[in-house]
């Protein structure tokens, strides 16, 4: 029996905000989930597993231009559906500080995304190589098989 599987392709877009400084931030990487036969789990109704991590580390943020090492900014994350099923539940958290003579605090426990602009985590100064990783939920055989895609969009705000 051959089954058609959901995919999953989230796309990762820039925002920059800032008035006051020049504090920006730049995004490396992504992460398409592509489940296959082989994830399918035994037993009657054959299911899916509900919930995907990617890699640690598939994305890292660059904070730059923050006044020095102290420049006090946040990063808030939002969800823009290009293609989504309501049953599936996209979710990010902080699991690297980077590198830089700043500080990053928050965000390490996973917390959903979805289409509001939410606080993410906070910092200060320029930092680099800051890594997340994300979770998918609610995949089913419930869910139609298509593929599904959000713009993941990421704003760095002075605080």
């Amino acid at each position: 029996m051959r089954r058609n599987l959901p995919g999953l392709l989230i796309c990762l877009i820039l925002a920059v905000a800032g008035p006051a400084r020049a504090v920006g931030i730049s995004i490396q990487g992504h992460w398409t989930l592509r489940p296959q036969a082989a994830d399918l789990l035994p037993g009657p109704g054959l299911n899916l597993p509900s919930t995907y991590e990617s890699d640690p580390g598939d994305l890292t943020i660059v904070v730059y231009g923050a006044a020095g090492n102290t420049g006090p900014w946040r990063v808030e994350v939002r969800r823009d559906d290009a293609s989504w099923d309501s049953h599936l539940t996209l979710w990010a958290r902080r699991v690297g500080d980077g590198m830089g003579f700043g500080q990053v605090a928050g965000g390490q426990a996973y917390q959903p995304i979805t289409g509001v602009d939410g606080a993410f985590f906070s910092g200060a100064g320029d930092r680099s190589s800051i890594t997340l990783q994300f979770k998918l939920t609610g995949l089913s055989a419930l869910v139609p098989a298509g593929t599904y895609a959000a713009n993941l969009f990421f704003t760095v705000v002075n605080n």
